[in-house]
């Protein structure tokens, strides 16, 4: 996949780190002012084991993300990429690198999801 451009659509920063010692970060990706998220619509379903609120969630349409571009790639939550199976242009941080304290740092690269499984 020829690349030119990794675009950040997460409202958050993406650091991946070197997978060989998992502390160093090789790059840092901005958020973006306006991110793709799933629209996301929550039900009151009452209360379990008496005074715990539940809710029934459900995801919609995808707003925020752009059509496919040549040389673009675009990173993205994976419940967005999970909605566009064939985009293989959307990718969602890899495997998760955690601090000593258990804090997120960064992942060691970025995925997609195959429809060849």
């Amino acid at each position: 996949m020829a690349t030119t451009a990794i675009v950040n659509l997460t409202p958050h920063y993406v650091n991946i780190v070197d997978p060989a010692d998992k502390t160093t970060v090789i790059r840092t990706f901005e958020p973006a002012a306006v991110p793709a998220r799933c629209v996301e619509k929550r039900t009151n379903e009452g209360c379990i084991a008496g005074d715990i609120p539940i809710s029934a969630v459900s995801y919609g349409e995808v707003t925020g993300l752009p059509a496919r571009q040549s040389g673009v790639v675009y990173i993205v939550s994976m419940l967005v990429a999970q909605t566009h199976p064939h985009r293989n242009d959307l990718m969602f941080p890899g495997e998760i690198v955690r601090d000593e304290r258990g804090v997120i740092v960064g992942s060691t690269g970025l995925s997609y999801f195959s429809v060849n499984f």
